[in-house]
């Protein structure tokens, strides 16, 4: 018989052993029947929480991503430049490897407009975009322009590193190089720092 637990708890329980079965058979494998067995508790239990499997792997998304952000900010500390947040999200993603990769298997299949992860993938997409340019906004004029750049290098250095990890490619040093070629396009904000580029 089921622990006997407050709503949040047994939630929280289920995405948290919905994210054990997702890495361990897929989302296309899995049912919530199985879920539930694993939580030792009924579907139409498990459906109180999570009405379709869809609903419970965004779920199990979303908790998967607010504990990494979580981890990078505690590791990278306060805030020193964008260089300093850069090295710590990388070196987060190169030692969750695993992880990180089953995240992106289902990121690739959610491409699909129809998979039921799209819209949570294409939202995290603008939110981190916006999170770039909040960042940047302080520093920099020109902070949407850059904000597309720096996601869209960071986005395709992720994917290359992902798919070549097994030759030792690192993106950390690359990627600094690219923040290196922004700092130069950027038009700093009225402090005598930089002009805009020529």
């Amino acid at each position: 018989m089921a622990t006997r637990m407050r709503p949040s708890e047994r939630r929280q329980l289920i995405v948290q052993i919905a994210t054990a079965q997702f890495a361990e058979r897929g989302f296309r494998d899995l049912s919530l029947r199985q879920v539930a067995a694993a939580c030792e508790m009924s579907t139409p239990g498990v459906m109180h929480y999570f009405p379709t499997l869809a609903d419970l792997l965004v779920a199990v998304l979303q908790q998967r991503d607010d504990n990494d952000l979580a981890a990078v900010a505690t590791r990278s500390g306060p805030y020193e430049d964008f260089a300093h947040q850069i090295r710590a999200v990388l070196t987060y993603y190169r030692e969750h490897g695993d992880e990180v990769l089953l995240f992106a298997i289902v990121e690739g299949e959610a491409v699909d407009p129809g998979h039921p992860a799209h819209r949570f993938f294409a939202n995290r997409t603008q939110r981190n975009a916006d999170y770039i340019r909040d960042t940047l906004a302080s520093e920099f004029v020109n902070a949407d322009e850059l904000s597309l750049l720096l996601s869209a290098a960071f986005e395709g250095l992720r994917w290359q590193w992902m798919m070549r990890a097994t030759e030792g490619f690192d993106p950390t040093e690359r990627m600094i190089r690219v923040w290196d070629i922004v700092q130069r396009l950027g038009v700093r904000r009225p402090d005598g720092s930089l002009g805009s580029a020529d």
